[in-house]
């Protein structure tokens, strides 16, 4: 019984949902919750909300939609599943307005596999991919995905903005799908990526 998404996950900066209709091509922008986050890993965790009858502030109701049913999740690659010199592609979407939303895709080589970066906190987030996929707003907190169209990592603008890392070096970096596999489900359960409330 397929029951439909209930969570959705990006980059904790990012904190809205838009999705593409699979059937139709149109771009939705969801209400949804915080569910948790991660600030180590610049992380959010959004629980979807269900179609809703919302005051439109004039005494009358305004009809808030619930994931389409043609919105399907995206495919995972199996965690490990990628090397040095494999093309990976960064996706976005700029949908400030959602009847023409601005689609972002850029191509390059995974570089480096087990690099490490400075968070958004000042600690050090390992594991990450680097890539020659340009990273910038338009596809920050969207998917990393392979030529099979899987997702592979979560891009990052962390590394970018800081010094000692690999600013104007043409390198982008993404978190890991296994680490992701990791967290998330700890954040929609607890809230936070311990695993515990």
């Amino acid at each position: 019984m397929k029951t439909g998404l209930t969570h959705a996950f990006m980059s904790n900066h990012l904190l809205e949902v838009t999705l593409q209709d699979t059937a139709t091509g149109t771009v939705t922008t969801l209400p949804a919750r915080v569910a948790g986050s991660d600030s180590l890993h610049d992380l959010a965790v959004l629980k979807l909300l269900p179609r809703a009858e919302l005051s439109d502030g004039d005494g009358g109701a305004a009809t808030v939609p619930g994931v389409p049913p043609t919105v399907a999740p995206i495919r995972v690659a199996v965690p490990g599943d990628l090397w040095v010199g494999q093309f990976a592609y960064a996706l976005g979407c700029v949908a400030s307005d959602p009847s023409r939303p601005t689609w972002s895709l850029s191509a390059g080589l995974v570089s480096g596999l087990q690099r490490s970066i400075p968070s958004p906190v000042g600690a050090r987030i390992y594991g990450v991919i680097q890539t020659e996929a340009v990273v910038n707003a338009a596809n920050s907190g969207g998917p990393l995905v392979d030529s099979l169209g899987r997702m592979v990592g979560l891009n990052t603008a962390v590394g970018a903005a800081r010094s000692g890392t690999a600013r104007g070096s043409g390198l982008s970096f993404a978190l890991p799908v296994d680490l992701l596999l990791d967290l998330v489900p700890k954040i929609i359960v607890y809230g936070n990526p311990y695993g515990k409330k």
